[in-house]
């Protein structure tokens, strides 16, 4: 199936004026451009050809189980938060020989995870329950736009017990350039607009940094925040520092050094982390 992922792939890039290895980045229907399975192997994943072994589970169930117990150490309540794949929520714009599995790869740690009482957030079926009402994706990019992340974080606030974010609301940006086009190699490729927003709050968060520390005396709740991300962190910024009166961000290789610092500690942690990083 991958092999002929593949040759179907490098026949429409090929089209389209270019020549890397289309491993990397492979073109849907309507100019959907999706990650390649060289990323993680999340074609792989998608299609069900790769699964987690028991010892994956269990390492990985204990890794998070680790982090966890070291944010309670730290007075602060943990959540996982996952950034789920575009091919999650958009499947219908695959291209028809990629054919997703009836069950997720992650969904074997999601259950481990919960039966250690490790919390996590996973807000895919919010996400697709939401699509209908404007594109949460960008068509080529791999990350959600603002919309997308405001509603994976509106569906947050509930199980976290946050009160509601201040009023905002959505324009249209430009037309988005994503990271897929450069992935894949793409010369030419059809750019769109509609699935770029811009977010605009309606009273401007009192907002200052320090050192580091993001401080918002006009934030709706009085709780602090540690969050370690990846990519799909940065989208979820806006909403993170209007919701926290004081955030810091950092990497998730610096969770060690963070935790050892000096730093006034948090009432909650967040580990934001991609759909096909979250379970390997």
């Amino acid at each position: 199936m991958r092999a002929c992922l593949l040759e179907i792939s490098a026949t429409l890039h090929e089209a389209n004026g270019g020549d890397i290895d289309m491993d990397k980045c492979y073109r849907g229907t309507n100019n959907w451009l999706f990650l390649g399975n060289s990323y993680s192997r999340c074609v792989d994943k998608l299609q069900g050809m790769a699964a987690l072994s028991a010892d994956d589970l269990k390492r990985q169930t204990e890794e998070y189980g680790k982090i966890r117990d070291a944010a309670a150490k730290c007075g602060a309540e943990f959540f996982i938060f996952i950034g789920p794949n575009k091919s999650s929520i958009y499947p219908e714009y695959l291209p028809p020989f990629v054919i997703p599995a009836r069950r997720r790869y992650i969904f074997p740690l999601l259950d481990s995870l919960s039966n250690a009482g490790v919390k996590v957030y996973d807000p895919t079926l919010k996400l697709i329950k939401a699509k209908n009402t404007a594109l949460l994706y960008y068509r080529t990019d791999t990350h959600w736009n603002a919309r997308g992340a405001c509603e994976a974080f509106e569906g947050f606030r509930e199980p976290a017990g946050l009160p509601s974010l201040p009023p905002f609301f959505f324009a249209e940006a430009p037309e988005h350039r994503g990271d897929l086009v450069n992935i894949g190699g793409y010369k030419n490729f059809p750019l769109s607009t509609g699935d770029g927003f811009t977010l605009h709050w309606r009273v401007l968060p009192d907002m200052r940094e320090e050192d580091g520390l993001f401080v918002n005396e006009r934030a709706v709740s009085d709780k602090t925040a540690w969050v370690f991300g990846d990519s799909f962190a940065n989208a979820l910024r806006p909403y993170i520092t209007a919701m926290f009166k004081e955030v810091r961000f950092f990497r998730h290789g610096e969770f060690e050094a963070a935790v050892s610092s000096q730093f006034s500690e948090p009432d909650m942690i967040l580990w934001v982390i991609v759909e096909r990083n979250f379970a390997q």
